[in-house]
């Protein structure tokens, strides 16, 4: 029984094979012969015009992304001064926290006087940091 059905198979197969090659074959000439000479050249010129028309959408896509490199190039330029300049403005913001309390006793000790009399001048203040400059009497 089982012969059967693969001597079935088989000849199914073998006469489906058939009927595609024969059917390739009487197709391939009708397709391999131009309809008109005259045409020919026409169509050669369409496709040298299109063959054109592709390198220079190729020469474009190129020059796009030369430019989409440079762009990408600025961008990642720009990210770094970004980053940059986080890093300075979190620096000053920890400086200033740091000094806050700082100024606020000097601005505290100007306010009272130092002797309770009269406002402390700049000049009798004591300064912790040797940046900033003191002014002479």
């Amino acid at each position: 029984m089982a012969l059967r059905q693969l001597k079935r198979s088989m000849r199914s197969a073998i006469s489906a094979s058939a009927v595609a090659v024969a059917a390739v074959s009487v197709a391939l000439p009708a397709v391999a012969q131009p309809a008109d000479p005259a045409s020919g050249s026409a169509e050669m010129r369409r496709y040298e015009q299109l063959s054109e028309d592709a390198s220079k959408a190729n020469e474009d896509v190129l020059v796009a992304q030369d430019e989409l490199d440079r762009k990408q190039a600025e961008l990642d330029a720009a990210k770094a001064q970004v980053t940059a300049a986080r890093s300075v403005e979190q620096q000053s913001r920890a400086d200033e926290a740091r000094l806050r309390g700082r100024v606020d006793e000097l601005a505290g000790a100007a306010y009272r006087g130092s002797t309770g009399s009269r406002p402390c001048s700049p000049a009798r203040i004591p300064m912790r940091s040797s940046t900033v400059p003191q002014l002479s009497r």
